[in-house]
C-alpha cells in the first residue's frame, strides 16, 4: 500500500509542470527568432559587400601588375643597356616590396569571399517557414504534455 501511494506520489511529481519551463522554452524560441532575423539581414547585406569584394579584387591585381606596367614604361622611354639593367632592378625591387603583400591580401579576400558564399547559402532558406514550422512544433508539444497529463490522472 506504501509502495502503491510512493509511486502515486512520484508520478503525479512528475506530471507537474516544472516552474519556468514554459517562460525558458520561450526564451528560447525568441533568441532563435532573432538569430533568424540578424541572419535575413546579414544576408541583404551581403550583396554590397559582394560589390566591394569585385572592386578589390580589381585593384589587387592591378596593383599586382604594377611592376610590369613600370617596366613596359621605362622601356619605352629608354632603350640603352644601362637603362635596360635599370628597369631589370627596378620591376625586381617592386616586387619584392609588393608581391607578399599583395598575397596576403589576395588570401584574406578569399576568406571574406568564402564568408559571402556560406551567407548566400543561409539566403537561400524560407526563414518565414522555419519559424512558422518553429511555432507549430511548439504549439504540438504542448498540446500533446496536455493530453498525456489528462490521460494520466485519468488511469491514476
Amino acid at each position: 500500500m506504501e509502495c502503491e501511494q510512493a509511486i502515486e506520489e512520484e508520478v503525479e511529481r512528475m506530471l507537474q509542470p516544472e516552474k519556468g519551463e514554459g517562460a525558458r522554452v520561450q526564451a528560447r524560441q525568441s533568441q532563435v527568432t532573432t538569430l533568424m532575423e540578424q541572419v535575413q539581414k546579414l544576408t541583404q547585406q551581403a550583396a554590397h559587400v559582394k560589390t566591394s569584394l569585385s572592386t578589390i579584387t580589381k585593384r589587387l591585381q592591378a596593383l599586382q601588375k604594377l611592376p610590369e606596367r613600370i617596366h613596359e614604361k621605362l622601356w619605352s622611354d629608354s632603350d640603352t643597356r644601362q637603362a635596360a639593367k635599370n628597369r631589370d632592378e627596378v620591376t625586381k625591387k617592386l616586387h619584392e616590396l609588393t608581391d607578399e603583400d599583395c598575397e596576403v591580401v589576395r588570401g584574406e579576400l578569399e576568406k571574406v569571399e568564402q564568408f559571402m558564399i556560406q551567407l548566400s547559402q543561409w539566403q537561400s532558406h524560407d526563414w518565414d517557414q522555419l519559424i512558422a514550422e518553429q511555432n507549430e512544433f511548439y504549439k504540438q508539444a504542448q498540446h500533446d504534455d496536455q493530453c498525456i497529463r489528462r490521460l494520466a490522472k485519468l488511469l491514476g
